[in-house]
């Protein structure tokens, strides 16, 4: 035992910690015996260790994926792609805790824009996730073609066949199994909670010394940039062991700022109850910190002197043209977050019925996962789910509503409606941070009356409609290009790194159990 002049349960936790870096330390040491056995093609010796110990044979399998891997790209030559030095033009380790499977919603639309920026920059990207949270309650994640911005994909606590990841812990198909079986039960007017329970949100979780380790063995190739996707993720940069990469945090939230319009509103943030104070110390942990709207910016600045933050709102490609539609058709597009829901849920109650007693043959379309959180629909009321393309959506079309009462941020699906050349009934909300460049393109209503009043009208006028179409394209390749959105992303990522601001550790309060960061549960 350690004599400590401390609490009972100080004692103890100094030990446990002690106990557990020992068995570390020595772990280390096995699995250094077994590379040296192979190294000297002592095959007996090197069995004899893995026999023994498996669990340090298991930390071969990244040598050995990669060895077969360089194997199958000398054996079909022309059909992978070819390995560079990473040093070459530069490597980019981007790590999250998103479900990034694609542009598959607003956050993980905006990171890949990120990362195509950072590519035609000349980087080459690595993605490390370092927690088998991001699978929720779904065993595979099918990668969709966009992923291909990265050179190589690593998810803790998977098994990658092709486009395809596949969960290893077989407790993930069990809730899989169970939330079906609660789906079922639902439709049968069972009401079993306990089968539908929510999963954690990942991007929120506190980092744990598995995810810790995961990052130090797998952050291997040497970095020019380490990029955290969420503020929560600074954490994880001293345990990448790349003292000399610039560190940029992706702050697609202002998530202090949340707090009271939820507070107002009677409801709960969906991701994380983040005090300012703890927001600010991890953010503090990056050399840069990329803001996605001018406001926050200048929050962040305020507080953080010391750092640099750049503004590097979300690119998008628009369409040729306007595109008016030629139906009766309203449009919501979102994700399964609580600003959506709550939002959608408002137009249901409130607006709705306004609307239908207008125009009784208008349908509402909802795309996107939204709609697993939306209980009875009134008529007229069609959920898509999710919709791999939503280009004819957009297209066909005659209004998209944007109906949000709280958030932060940019609201991305605002920018993807202005780029598609749509017609757009939007509250003040979803203009945080944009309304001096989408406000002249957007039929901009508050209340319930004026939202159906403004929805209803462009229903009924098409020139009207082809006017604010126009507006909306034209506002959208004014504002939302590339070239514009990135250009002080690409000017850091120009400067040598001994030209870039340092940074200090993160340090965030919530995780010394100060308490002050409370964890939302989150769909999956």
């Amino acid at each position: 035992a350690i004599a400590y002049p401390g609490a009972p349960d100080t004692r103890s936790r100094l030990q446990a910690a002690l106990d557990l870096r020992r068995a570390s330390l020595l772990r280390a040491l096995r699995f250094e015996a077994l590379v040296d056995a192979l190294r000297a093609q002592s095959w007996a010796e090197a069995a004899s260790l893995a026999w023994r110990h498996p669990a340090d044979a298991l930390l071969l399998r990244e040598a050995v994926r990669d060895r077969l891997w360089r194997a199958l790209r000398r054996a079909v030559p022309g059909r992978v792609r070819p390995a560079k030095d990473p040093a070459e033009a530069g490597f980019a380790w981007v790590i999250s805790r998103q479900r990034v499977i694609g542009g598959t919603n607003g956050s993980s639309a905006y990171l890949l824009s990120l990362c195509t920026a950072l590519r035609r920059q000349g980087l080459r990207l690595g993605f490390l996730c370092p927690s088998p949270m991001v699978f929720g309650r779904w065993p595979a994640l099918v990668l969709r073609p966009e992923m291909a911005v990265f050179d190589s994909i690593r998810i803790r606590g998977s098994l990658r066949l092709g486009p395809v990841v596949l969960a290893t812990d077989p407790r993930i198909a069990l809730k899989a199994l169970a939330a079906g079986l609660g789906a079922l039960a639902g439709k049968a007017g069972l009401d079993l909670p306990g089968l539908r329970r929510p999963a954690p949100y990942a991007v929120s979780q506190p980092l744990t010394r598995a995810d810790q380790l995961f990052l130090a063995r797998h952050a291997t190739a040497p970095a020019r940039l380490l990029l955290a996707d969420y503020a929560f993720l600074t954490e994880g940069f001293p345990y990448t062991l790349q003292p000399e990469a610039s560190r940029a945090v992706v702050m697609h939230d202002l998530f202090s700022s949340r707090a009271a319009q939820f507070d107002g509103l009677g409801a709960t943030d969906s991701v994380a109850l983040l005090d300012e104070p703890t927001e600010m110390a991890l953010l503090g942990g990056a050399d840069l910190v990329i803001a996605i709207q001018p406001e926050e910016a200048d929050t962040v600045r305020r507080h953080l002197p010391r750092r640099q933050v750049i503004v590097a709102s979300m690119a998008i490609e628009p369409v040729a043209a306007p595109q008016p539609g030629n139906t009766q058709d309203v449009l919501f597009v979102g994700s399964n977050t609580a600003p959506n829901v709550i939002g959608l849920r408002w137009f249901l109650d409130d607006v709705w019925p306004r609307l239908r007693a207008r125009v009784p043959q208008a349908r509402l379309l909802v795309a996107g996962t939204v709609g697993r959180a939306i209980g009875p629909i009134p008529e007229g009321v069609r959920l898509l789910g999710h919709v791999a393309d939503l280009g004819a959506l957009y297209r066909d079309a005659a209004v998209v509503i944007s109906p949000l009462r709280a958030g932060s941020g940019l609201k991305i699906k605002l920018i993807e409606a202005l780029g598609h050349g749509k017609a757009i009934v939007a509250t003040s909300t979803t203009l945080q941070g944009v309304d001096r460049e989408a406000r002249p393109a957007v039929s901009v209503a508050d209340t319930a009356e004026e939202f159906a009043s403004a929805t209803a009208t462009l229903l009924a006028d098409p020139a009207l409609r082809a006017a604010q179409c126009a507006r909306a394209l034209a506002a959208a390749t004014a504002y939302f290009s590339a070239e514009g959105c990135y250009a002080a992303l690409r000017d850091f990522i120009a400067r040598p790194p001994d030209a870039r601001t340092t940074a200090g550790p993160a340090v965030s309060p919530a995780r010394e159990g100060a308490g002050s960061t409370a964890m939302a549960g989150h769909p999956s």
